[in-house]
């Protein structure tokens, strides 16, 4: 099988986030940042990949500015079919932003495959920061893979704590992980009664800390996504077997 990943102007654009350890806020990032990339003027779409459905449940009250969509992948003799089913999905959107589980699954490798962007949110702890280690394998294959058409790659810190990231030992534990970094979404707990309202965090608490966090990091992807001037267009085949 042979998939080709467009880089052309205007084409929708695939977010992926994941990370192989549960806790260190995915959904959250997932769900808001689509919000927010939605009140920005993008159609966009969650693409729920994860067993435990928590964009799913999260939308459940009808009040998320944008759609959630399950989409499981178990068996990798069906990737094909899942990324062919994610392209027919895409042509509705400009932008999806895909929810992983957090475990090494059929659909991590599928999805990185074709990402545009890979956020990996991770906490400071060292247990979050192993953990982001091991989806760094994932991608460095992913790198492999796709040869000169790499995705962005972007670690989230997330779950961060008054000060630690300012006083430079956030910065520099994540910073060991030798990928580029978004702002961060700080420790609020605002976040939790926006998923008990169903809501995100934008309509939950405008204007606030969590709010702009999630603002910050979702302008961030878009302009590491912007096409760079003087550039053409291109297609370029990526064999992957099924």
């Amino acid at each position: 099988m042979q998939i080709f990943r467009r880089r052309i102007k205007g084409a929708p654009k695939i977010i992926v986030v994941g990370n192989l350890k549960g806790g260190t806020g995915k959904s959250t990032v997932a769900v808001n940042t689509a919000c927010a990339l939605g009140d920005m003027g993008h159609r966009t779409v969650v693409v729920d990949t994860d067993p435990q459905k928590s964009a799913t449940l999260w939308s459940s009250g009808g009040q998320l500015p944008v759609g959630v969509a399950e989409f499981p992948l178990r068996d990798l003799n069906a990737a094909g079919e899942w990324i062919e089913e994610l392209d027919v999905l895409r042509t509705g959107y400009a932008r999806l932003v895909i929810d992983l589980p957090a475990v090494v699954s059929p659909v991590l490798a599928s999805a990185f495959l074709v990402a545009d962007v890979i956020l990996i949110p991770s906490s400071p702890s060292q247990v979050d920061v192993q953990a982001t280690r091991r989806t760094l394998k994932f991608v460095a294959q992913t790198r492999r893979e796709r040869g000169a058409n790499p995705p962005h790659v972007l670690i989230v810190p997330s779950q961060v704590r008054r000060g630690w990231f300012d006083d430079g030992g956030v910065k520099q534990q994540l910073t060991s992980l030798s990928e580029d970094m978004t702002p961060p979404v700080r420790h609020d707990k605002r976040f939790g009664e926006a998923f008990q309202a169903r809501q995100w965090i934008g309509d939950v608490a405008p204007g606030s800390r969590a709010h702009r966090d999630i603002v910050a990091v979702s302008r961030d992807i878009e302009a590491r996504m912007a096409p760079v001037r003087g550039t053409a267009p291109r297609i370029e085949p990526s064999p992957v077997t099924a």
